[in-house]
């Protein structure tokens, strides 16, 4: 059910399949930004996520499986989608900044979803959720 929940956040709808991350210049399974892809092509956000390297952060997995709040402290992904400000402020224990297709020399990039704001607390939760929870798989 978190699974589900997060999934639904994140990957695009078969309706819209360009929304949320899945941008014709973003997450694409062509383009490709910083290595990651979500978009239709995905069904296990576990097998997609969980464990991988972050290119931007190389000391950082996409998510930590940990749970709890150190997953969440240990997650790009939740870096990236929770950051306050526009700019992601540098962290020197996240290892030196990967180039990984994002626009210029941005360091660590930007809050995601680029040029969209943050997401509502609904949407930020279902994520959240996921990541705390050890990052489930589909059941």
């Amino acid at each position: 059910m978190l699974h589900e929940a997060a999934r639904a956040v994140l990957l695009p709808k078969p309706e819209t399949p360009t929304l949320p991350c899945a941008f014709s210049s973003c997450h694409t399974d062509k383009i490709k930004k910083a290595q990651l892809v979500l978009d239709t092509t995905v069904t296990d956000l576990r097998a997609t996520l969980v464990g991988k390297a972050a290119c931007e952060a190389p000391n950082l997995k996409l998510v930590d499986a940990t749970g709890g709040d150190a997953g969440l402290a240990k997650s790009w992904l939740w870096i990236k989608l929770a950051a306050t400000g526009e700019m992601i402020p540098p962290d020197p224990s996240w290892g030196t900044p990967g180039s990984c297709g994002q626009m210029g020399a941005m360091d660590y990039g930007v809050r995601m979803p680029y040029g969209g704001g943050m997401w509502e607390d609904t949407k930020l939760a279902a994520v959240k959720a996921w990541i705390c929870a050890g990052a489930p798989g589909p059941m």
